[in-house]
Parts: C-alpha cells; structure tokens; sequence
C-alpha cells in the first residue's frame, strides 16, 4: 500500500505542470471555435466584431478577456493583461460586461495599468455569454490569427505566468 502511495504522488508531481485548472477545464468546449463572428461594441457604442481585430494584426494571435469592473478577480488580472499586450506577441481586447458603459469609461479613468489592451463593451453580458460561453467572470480566450479558439480558461489568472505562457504557445503551435 505505502508503495501505491508513492507511485500516486510521483506521478502526480510529474504531472502537475500539464494538468489543466479548473478554469481550464470548465472552458474546454470553447477549443475550436471560431470567434470571428462575435459582435459586440466599442465604448462609444459603435458595433464592432472580433474578426476587425483581427484584421488589424493579421500574423497576431487574439486574447480575448471577458471581465467587470465590479469583479475583483477581472480587475487583479487587468495589469497583466495590458503588460502581455504591451510586449506586441499578442493582441488583447477586454469586454466589459457591465450595465454601461460609462460605468466602465468612469472605472477606466481610475487605472494606471497604462496600454495594452483595448476595450469593448457588451452590456451586461447579452453577447459574450452565449457566444464565448462567458457564464462567469473573467473569461479568457487565446484565438490563433484565423479567429479559432486555441486556448480558453475561466478565473483569474497572471498573465506573466511562464506556466500560463507556455500553456498558450503550446496551444498556438498545434
């Protein structure tokens, strides 16, 4: 028995790096589709679909956030979002699922993340949540340059993460 023990905890050290979170899991069924198509609006409240994004950086991945400026997880992973967009890899667009969108231009005045990431607004959550499966908040989705979801996770996360990094590459180089 004290050796089955041993074996089970080898072996779930080993794969501790590999095994998917919770968020992760929870996100699955996203992996492989396409986003392209979902419209949403600018916060001055002009339509405005993922594939525009995308045409904008044609060679760039896209990191799609869903978040609030209410939810305390969303706003923790905020300054690290802005600094992935920052470094030019990938492409980063925050939707906010707020009531307004003057509660998030207000909320947004308050930051100093700085660039990195531009923000889109869906009011109260109508479009992201059936179109990017967003039933709770923050909602991350990594969309090669085709618009094909690749990679996808629920929950708060650190974006400067070198785990969460390579979870991501691997993700876009299969």
């Amino acid at each position: 028995m004290r050796n089955i023990l041993k074996i089970c905890a080898a072996l779930a050290l080993v794969g501790c790096s590999e095994a998917p979170t919770l968020g992760e899991v929870a996100m699955q069924s996203r992996i492989g589709t396409t986003i392209t198509a979902t419209t949403v609006h600018t916060l001055e409240g002009e339509p405005i679909r993922i594939a525009e994004a995308l045409a904008t950086a044609p060679t760039k991945p896209l990191l799609v956030n869903v978040w609030a400026t209410w939810c305390t997880p969303c706003i923790e992973e905020m300054p690290s979002l802005a600094a992935l967009g920052r470094e030019g890899q990938v492409q980063v667009v925050a939707i906010a699922t707020d009531a307004s969108a003057t509660t998030v231009k207000n909320f947004l005045r308050q930051q100093s993340w700085g660039p990195g990431l531009e923000v889109w607004f869906d009011a109260n959550g109508l479009v992201t949540r059936e179109a990017l499966g967003a039933k709770g908040l923050p909602v991350t989705l990594l969309a090669n340059p085709q618009g094909k979801v690749v990679y996808a996770t629920a929950g708060g996360q650190d974006w400067a993460s070198p785990a969460l990094r390579a979870k991501m590459a691997n993700a876009l180089a299969r």
